[in-house]
């Protein structure tokens, strides 16, 4: 039969009483057992390191769907589906493929562990083969607070290091739900994946930095460094020409979005501040003034926000020697899960989703995504890779019955919506 892997397990509800059961096996290649191989559960967000005998083991398990999914470096990671009853113990034996791609990376797993002083680490991409390479890491966990490169190229048969800092303060409140699956993807279409861990707990705070060049909190945009401007129009003019991180819809802020990002300052790397002399003091006294333009703007009254010690807005007449800081507002996208696929035959199968945030504003198309050749699907792949199947209706709970596999292969699901 086709065997057709999922990213996201399903919501369960467990009954308190129920006996705790385990899932138990093996994870072997060409019929040896994998040493050191890391396999993530969820939901739980438990993870198991295999021994020389190619062994793990998850106990203490409240009946439910799981999901397993395998990392090795060398090996294609691997996904298996368990629907696991109260109290049983079951065996899960999973076979990993060698890896096909060009694009490599030296390690399957980081382990930040408790550590509160751990937060850096590093790990290399590589191009094994014949021609450049280009790649970037196409996604993140909110407490992944600087990935440093995110995209490059790479030269055959050569490497690139890639470092990692974490901000454990962003973590999850839930110590459990602290981990990420880096997604390396290359212009050639091969992907190669890396389990991040951390355990603890923190406030979940969303200051998420997205780019060296801004960072993002409560969907603002706001761009890292400030820029030298002579006047008002000059300052406008150069946030709405800008290309700042790919997007060229940027514009100063607003009265309340500079107040906003005032809040932040330490989070966006500092205001630059303008010294003046008061001439109301007697010995004239220097005053240390955040300049910053804002793009309410009328009769050459000019609002910026002054570093006085309980803080405030005040009307600034000078429209000379400024600065500025661009911002641009994001809207939210759709979240969606993808659930286990049901009623598997050797050529169909049914595909199963769930539409858990509708986005602002509301999806407008949401269906499935499955592929034999990407691990990873999206929109943007050709028809002959990735097929693409819409499904019509308001339900948030959502499946499609797909046919014409092919026998003994492995597809690779992503259910999506879209708002744009």
């Amino acid at each position: 039969a086709a065997t057709l892997v999922g990213s996201a397990g399903c919501k369960r509800e467990v009954a308190e009483k129920d006996p705790t059961g385990s899932i138990h096996g093996s994870v072997v290649a060409n019929g040896e057992p994998i040493n050191a191989a890391a396999i993530l559960l969820t939901p739980g967000g438990s993870t198991k390191i295999t021994g020389s005998n190619g062994m793990y083991e998850f106990s203490n398990l409240q009946s439910g769907k799981y999901e397993l999914k395998v990392f090795k470096e060398g090996y294609l990671s691997s996904n298996k589906s368990i629907d696991l009853a109260a109290g049983k113990d079951e065996e899960l034996a999973i076979t990993l493929s060698a890896g096909t791609g060009k694009l490599t990376i030296n390690k399957a797993y980081i382990d930040m562990g408790s550590n509160e002083s751990n937060n850096v680490a590093g790990f290399s991409i590589l191009n094994s083969g014949d021609a450049k390479l280009s790649w970037s890491i196409t996604n993140a966990a909110g407490w992944i607070s600087k990935i440093e490169p995110k995209n490059g190229t790479i030269g055959t048969n050569s490497s690139t290091a890639v470092v990692i800092t974490i901000d454990r303060k962003k973590l999850s409140s839930n110590a459990t739900d602290n981990y990420a699956v880096l997604v390396m993807s290359s212009g050639d279409g091969s992907t190669a994946e890396l389990l991040v861990t951390v355990f603890g707990s923190g406030d979940g705070t969303n200051t998420i930095i997205s780019d060296d060049d801004y960072v993002v909190f409560d969907n603002l945009y706001v761009q890292t460094a400030d820029i030298a401007t002579t006047n008002w129009a000059s300052a406008n003019s150069l946030c709405e020409n800008s290309i700042i991180g790919g997007y060229d819809d940027w514009h100063l802020p607003t009265i309340d979005e500079l107040s906003t990002i005032y809040t932040k300052r330490i989070a966006i790397g500092g205001f630059k501040k303008e010294k003046y002399w008061s001439s109301t003091s007697n010995p004239p006294s220097p005053n240390i003034v955040d300049c910053h333009f804002s793009m309410d703007f009328s009769s050459g009254t000019i609002y910026s926000f002054e570093a006085t010690p309980s803080g405030g807005f005040t009307y600034q007449t000078d429209n000379n020697n400024f600065c500025a800081r661009c911002v641009r507002t994001s809207s939210p996208l759709p979240l969606v899960s993808t659930l286990p696929t049901t009623n598997v035959t050797e050529t169909a199968a049914t595909l199963n989703g769930k539409i858990e945030k509708k986005g602002e504003p509301a999806y407008t198309e949401k269906g499935f995504l499955y592929s034999n050749t990407f691990q990873n699907p999206t929109i943007e792949d050709d028809e002959s890779t990735t097929k693409k199947r819409v499904v019509s209706g308001t339900s948030t709970d959502f499946s499609a019955n797909v046919a014409e596999l092919i026998t003994n292969a492995t597809y690779y699901v992503r259910a999506y919506a879209t708002n744009i």
